[in-house]
């Protein structure tokens, strides 16, 4: 019984210390920008038509962009649940390309941008500016 009460006591002080981490995290994007991020742009500049496309904040709450022409830049405003946002996942699919996603995690401003690219190979790419802290 002992051993099972220490086990209880040492997961709840693991579980706690990395809520505690993650929440400190969090707190020092909103301290260093002083207000939570309102958006991003996603920008294609591939020759394709993307299809599905999706961006998902913080791994949960997701936006859903659907069809991207060539060129074709959108400024996407991050959920109010979403705030802080700290991570930015992009992902969709092209009829010539197939899928594609890209997960980036850091500092992120309203200045920031994703860019969908046609790689060498004919796959497609997702860049970011984001400032990995």
């Amino acid at each position: 019984m002992r051993r099972v009460l220490q086990n209880l006591i040492i997961a709840f002080t693991v579980i706690f210390l990395f809520t505690g981490m993650f929440l400190y995290r969090k707190s020092e994007y909103v301290e260093a920008s002083g207000q939570y991020t309102s958006n991003i742009t996603i920008r294609n500049t591939s020759p394709l038509e993307l299809e599905n496309v999706q961006v998902k904040f913080n791994g949960a709450e997701t936006v859903t962009i659907g069809a991207m022409q060539s060129g074709e830049k959108r400024v996407i405003e991050i959920p109010e649940e979403a705030k802080p946002a700290v991570t930015v996942q992009v992902s969709g699919t092209s009829d010539l390309a197939g899928k594609f996603a890209g997960h980036f995690s850091g500092r992120i401003t309203d200045g920031t941008e994703a860019v969908i690219y046609l790689e060498e190979d004919m796959t497609l790419g997702v860049s970011s500016n984001v400032i990995d802290d």
